[in-house]
């Protein structure tokens, strides 16, 4: 059995699945009593909003910087977050990517494929937990795709240890098809940890960054 697969295995048997979709879910609703701010809100639903006295930190950074260049919005969201935590190594990894460095990029993928797990397991989101690290494990394997003599090293024969589909079967096609590193960008940009995963995801903030 490849090793890819005996991890797969592993985080599945982990998390709870939803008996009809097969879905990975959050054992408790984590967000049920509380809401975002309707800033966020407005935000998530495409429309022009502004920064307002009650929104979550990251919720006010996502509307403030919505018009910025995916570098410059990295740069100042790595300014913006606390070092040694799985989301800052994922705007590091997301950094590289852009600039097409694949080693450097590999590098904070495989850091924030573990740390991030461990922040949103120890935080009791599962469904960001397995959800994220599919996108970044199949990033991982991008990386190095893009190096690699795929004949002498039988590259393409790598691939993420879950897929997306695994962990949600209810999203539009479009989300199977789009490549991890679109996915993980476009959720930087919209995705404040305040929501069930899944409202981010069919949100029209998040659609539109992906067919941009």
């Amino acid at each position: 059995m490849e090793y890819h697969s005996i991890i797969a295995g592993l985080l599945l048997s982990l998390f709870p699945l939803n008996s009809a979709a097969a879905d990975v879910v959050n054992e408790r609703n984590l967000f049920s009593e509380k809401s975002p701010c309707r800033a966020y809100s407005e935000f998530l639903e495409g429309n022009p909003s502004e920064e307002e006295n009650g929104c979550h930190p990251i919720s006010n950074f996502l509307i403030s910087e919505a018009n910025s260049s995916h570098l410059e919005f990295l740069q100042k969201y790595d300014e913006a977050l606390a070092d040694d935590t799985g989301l800052d190594f994922l705007v590091q990894a997301q950094t590289f990517i852009i600039r097409n460095e694949p080693v450097s990029a590999y590098f904070w993928l495989d850091i924030s494929d573990r740390q991030h797990f461990s922040d949103m397991i120890v935080a009791g989101d599962v469904e960001r937990a397995v959800f994220y690290a599919a996108l970044i494990s199949k990033a991982k394997a991008d990386a190095v795709k893009s190096l690699c003599n795929a004949n002498y090293m039988e590259c393409e024969r790598l691939a993420g240890y879950i897929e997306v589909d695994e962990v949600f079967s209810d999203l539009s096609p479009q989300h199977y098809s789009t490549k991890s590193d679109i996915l993980l960008l476009c959720l930087l940009r919209s995705d404040a940890y305040v929501l069930p995963l899944k409202e981010v995801l069919k949100s029209a903030r998040f659609n539109q960054c992906i067919v941009q």
